[in-house]
C-alpha cells in the first residue's frame, strides 16, 4: 500500500512538476513548520524562522526537481523534509562559523556601545537632552 502510494505520488510530481510541488509544499507546511520548531532552538530560534527556511526549501526543490525525478528514492514528502532538515544543518554551520569569525565578534557589541551610537545620532537640542540622560543611566 505505502509503495503504491508512494509511486502515485512520483507519478503526480513527474505529471505536474513545479505545480504538484507547490502543491505537497503547501500540504505538508504546518507539519513541516512545526518539525522545524522542534529543531530551532537557542541562537537558531532567534536567527532563524521555520517560514523562511520551508520557502528555502522549496526553491531548492523546485530546483533540484528534475534531479529528483530521475531516480527518486524516497516519497517526495520525505524527501521534502529531507531538504528542510538539509537546510537547517546548513544554516546551523553557518551560525557557528560566523560566531568563530573575528567579523562576528566586531560587530556583535554590547548594549552599552549600540546605545551610545543611537544617541551619537541624535541632533536636536532636546534630543541631545535626552542623549545626556541616557548615557548618564547607561553609566550607573
Amino acid at each position: 500500500m505505502e509503495q503504491l502510494e508512494s509511486s502515485s505520488a512520483i507519478t503526480r510530481l513527474r505529471d505536474s512538476g513545479s505545480e504538484e510541488l507547490s502543491r505537497l509544499f503547501e500540504e505538508q507546511r504546518e507539519s513541516l513548520r512545526e518539525m522545524l520548531r522542534k529543531r530551532l532552538v537557542g541562537p537558531l530560534a532567534a536567527r532563524f524562522d521555520a517560514s523562511d527556511v520551508i520557502q528555502e526549501a522549496f526553491l531548492r526543490a523546485n530546483s533540484q526537481l528534475k534531479n529528483y525525478m530521475e531516480d527518486p528514492k524516497a516519497h517526495p514528502i520525505l524527501w521534502i523534509r529531507l531538504l528542510c532538515r538539509q537546510l537547517l544543518v546548513e544554516h546551523f554551520r553557518k551560525h557557528l562559523r560566523l560566531r568563530r569569525s573575528p567579523k562576528f565578534e566586531a560587530f556583535s557589541v554590547g548594549e552599552q556601545f549600540l546605545a551610545e551610537s543611537l544617541a551619537n545620532s541624535i541632533r536636536s537640542v532636546s534630543e541631545q537632552a535626552v542623549k545626556k540622560e541616557l548615557i548618564e543611566k547607561l553609566h550607573h
